[in-house]
């Protein structure tokens, strides 16, 4: 009689074992669903990263970068080092150096980008590093001569520091051409780094 109860129970744990694994596969289904509905443009190179991960794959790279900010009184520029992921091949790494730029410094020192700007691309060809910049650095620069030089060559500087194959940098805005970022610096040309305002 014992046998059979204790049977009884153990036939009963295992049903609703079943039914909980069962109810949380079909909601799990059912959340999947609603999420592939409201997202449908869904790009499923964003799992990448997540796939990686659980491969174990080793990341691409990283490396110390030394990024140029602004000092507090806006007369030359700071050091500040950071370690950064990125992709080998000098674009790669520009990219990613541009993008902690645009992060703005995490110690001391002052942005000399724009809150609001964003990198829109990048190409390197046999030295020269072309960027192309959203309208917005020109549109929220504060101006002033120092202002844009420390701008321009936080930029330069920055990308000839850490990527010796970078020589020169030519400046774009939504995919254009300009004459300068707020009438001080002529982008017309490549412009080659000032170690010089780098401290």
């Amino acid at each position: 009689m014992k046998k059979s109860r204790r049977s009884a129970r153990k036939k009963k744990k295992g049903n609703t074992l079943r039914y909980l694994t069962f109810a949380i596969v079909i909601l799990a289904v059912a959340g999947l669903g609603v999420f592939f509905y409201n997202n449908q443009t869904f790009d499923a190179s964003l799992l990448l990263p997540l796939v990686k991960k659980i491969k174990g794959e080793a990341p691409v790279g990283s490396f110390t970068a030394t990024l140029c900010f602004g000092d507090e009184q806006g007369e030359f520029l700071i050091r500040e080092h950071r370690i950064i992921t990125s992709g080998q091949t000098p674009d790669k790494k520009a990219e990613a150096l541009l993008q902690e730029l645009l992060k703005g410094p995490l110690t001391k020192g002052t942005r000399t980008m724009p809150l609001q700007t964003r990198l829109r691309g990048v190409l390197f060809d046999k030295g020269l590093l072309t960027i192309d910049f959203s309208p917005d650095l020109q549109k929220y620069h504060p101006g002033g001569s120092a202002s844009e030089i420390l701008t321009v060559y936080s930029v330069v500087n920055t990308l000839t520091l850490n990527v010796s194959e970078i020589k020169q940098v030519a400046l774009l805005i939504d995919g254009k051409k300009i004459d300068s970022i707020a009438g001080h610096i002529d982008c017309r040309q490549p412009i080659s780094p000032r170690p010089e305002l780098t401290h």
